[in-house]
């Protein structure tokens, strides 16, 4: 059964990730809670969809879901203002370009902070059709091809299967 709440996502640091960047994480973050169905799987959950969407990134997950919120902590995510210097990933102010750096302009920049912490709590009651759709998820997994339902229901459907 789906934990009846929803939740809402506030980032609180970010670091130093351009605008694109931080909503693209927010998005991974928002559909993950989203197709919450188990408070307690949310970590496992949410690190499957950063690494789909952003290759080796970390995350870390507190709180429970449902007595407190949770703290989202994630690293590693690759901003687009950012450029490697010896191993090391360094902050590009506005208008600079990877291309236009020399070596030495690209180690006078300074350290890249990569944290983004975001806190996810309850905002309200999921609704029954969320409620519903979930139970058939759960019945059914990724195998809604064979579901005598509309379209519109398989896709209310699909946000709870755990392996979309």
């Amino acid at each position: 059964m789906p934990p009846l709440q929803q939740y809402v996502l506030e980032p609180d640091t970010t670091g130093d990730y351009d605008e694109k960047t931080v909503a693209e994480i927010c998005k991974v973050i928002e559909t993950a809670l989203s197709s919450l169905g188990d408070a307690e799987r949310f970590g496992e959950l949410l690190k499957r969809k950063m690494n789909e969407r952003f290759d080796g990134v970390r995350t870390r997950v507190d709180g429970n879901g449902k007595i407190c919120d949770f703290i989202i902590s994630i690293r590693g995510v690759r901003g687009a203002n950012m450029v490697e210097v010896g191993g090391s990933w360094r902050k590009m102010t506005d208008g600079m370009k990877k291309e236009n750096l020399n070596d030495d302009e690209k180690q006078k920049l300074l350290p890249y902070n990569d944290w983004f912490v975001g806190f996810a709590g309850i905002q309200g009651v999921r609704s029954l059709q969320d409620l519903a759709a979930y139970q058939v998820a759960e019945s059914y997994g990724t195998n809604l091809e064979m579901l005598p339902i509309p379209k519109l229901l398989k896709k209310v459907v699909s946000k709870f299967s755990f392996d979309h």
